[in-house]
């Protein structure tokens, strides 16, 4: 009957793939940063109504522009400078002429 004591060349090798073969720990993703600490929650603020110009302040703004433009500026740049959006110029020379 053959020994069967692990003390033979094949045991060594046995113990030898025991430890290469040891179970590696997993690596670890890496976390995306974490958010500022969240600040008490407070009620937000309305939104911004917006800005309602009078027939007096949108005459003002629509002769601004005409004058500026004859004088050789650019329509855009006018309108800019006078404080308006390009928006607000066209609704407000609509609103002038239905008038």
């Amino acid at each position: 009957m053959p020994d069967e004591s692990n003390t033979g060349p094949g045991a060594a090798a046995v113990a030898a793939d025991a430890e290469v073969k040891a179970p590696t720990a997993k690596k670890e993703r890496s976390r995306p940063p974490q958010k500022a600490a969240a600040e008490p929650a407070q009620p937000k603020a309305p939104a911004a109504k917006p800005r309602r110009y009078s027939d007096q302040e949108r005459n003002d703004k629509l002769r601004l522009v005409e004058t500026q433009v004859s004088e050789g500026n650019t329509l855009k740049n006018a309108i800019q400078s006078a404080g308006i959006s390009e928006q607000t110029h066209y609704h407000s020379k609509g609103a002038a002429r239905n008038s």
